[in-house]
């Protein structure tokens, strides 16, 4: 049976609500093991994405020129 209540359509007896709505609002704790996974997986991704960049900013051009050479070498 659905009724109206204020505007709002709602399945639910005024007394099925009272009894279900405090259940709704209790809270599960949050699991720091869960929280300091995140930070860890993020920091190593992080100092790979680092390392990645710095080794691009100092060896870009000499993997950029092999990557031709050998292209052009497999061509001929």
């Amino acid at each position: 049976m659905i009724r109206k209540n204020s505007g709002h359509v709602t399945g639910l007896s005024k007394s099925a609500r009272t009894q279900y709505a405090p259940a709704m609002e209790t809270r599960s704790p949050r699991s720091p093991v869960s929280a300091l996974a995140i930070v860890a997986i993020t920091a190593t991704i992080g100092v790979l994405l680092a390392a990645t960049l710095i080794g691009w900013s100092e060896h870009g051009t000499a993997i950029l020129y092999t990557y031709a050479q050998d292209g052009l070498a497999w061509c001929f």
